[in-house]
């Protein structure tokens, strides 16, 4: 099952070996930035980029912080990283920024008469539903996050390629190796002992999207 938190750890853990970035930016491969005006480089603060995008009429998303992301390489330390529980559709972006909003960081957000996007046309995967736990796991975000994230990735890197624009690696993980602790995660929230995690970065009402020619 996809778990895009999961594969942002993996990727980061992957580069910072290869090179010592201190500039991280987080891309959903769909999106295409439309103005080369957009600074890819960090600041002192992460940074949401991508804010208007051509399917939502470039309205800007509130209270987003997925798509394209900025962080320097303190502050994904700082947060240890994404959750890696998030199996399936949503939840992890809303999750890593009530840990950057825990820890006291301020999120910045580009210009939307910048930060343009188109998204590529595809179609939704029916192997990527939306994950129904999400919910109450974001409940426990910040009391997860010091040992939720990068300090507990487990995984196995099966294949590295190097291209001239970009590496390419396989990697294999196991649900078993995250079960144990998603259980007593969600036990926790539902025991009620819940409490909310106190950022302003929530899961907004979603948008609709304008009508497209369906994707391949």
């Amino acid at each position: 099952m996809f778990n895009r938190g999961l594969l942002m750890n993996i990727g980061y853990k992957e580069a910072i070996e290869i090179y010592n970035y201190t500039c991280i930016v987080f891309h959903d491969v769909d999106l295409i930035p439309e103005d080369d005006r957009i600074y890819y480089g960090c600041g002192k603060n992460p940074r949401h980029l991508s804010v208007a995008i051509d399917i939502y009429d470039y309205k800007q998303l509130e209270n987003v912080f997925g798509g394209v992301t900025q962080l320097p390489r303190t502050i994904m330390e700082k947060v240890n990283g994404f959750s890696n529980l998030y199996f399936g559709w949503g939840g992890e972006d809303d999750d890593l920024a009530a840990r950057i909003k825990h820890v006291s960081s301020t999120i910045e957000i580009n210009s939307p008469s910048v930060s343009r996007y188109s998204m590529i046309k595809h179609c939704h995967e029916n192997s990527n539903p939306p994950n129904p736990e999400r919910h109450a796991l974001l409940n426990a975000a910040t009391r997860r996050f010091k040992y939720d994230g990068l300090s507990g990735l487990r995984y196995k890197r099966l294949h590295m390629e190097r291209n001239k624009l970009y590496t390419n690696i396989t990697v294999e993980f196991h649900l078993d190796d995250y079960r144990q602790l998603l259980k007593r995660s969600l036990a926790h929230v539902k025991k009620g002992k819940r409490r909310r995690f106190g950022h302003s970065i929530t899961s907004p009402p979603p948008l609709t999207p304008r009508k497209r020619d369906k994707g391949v």
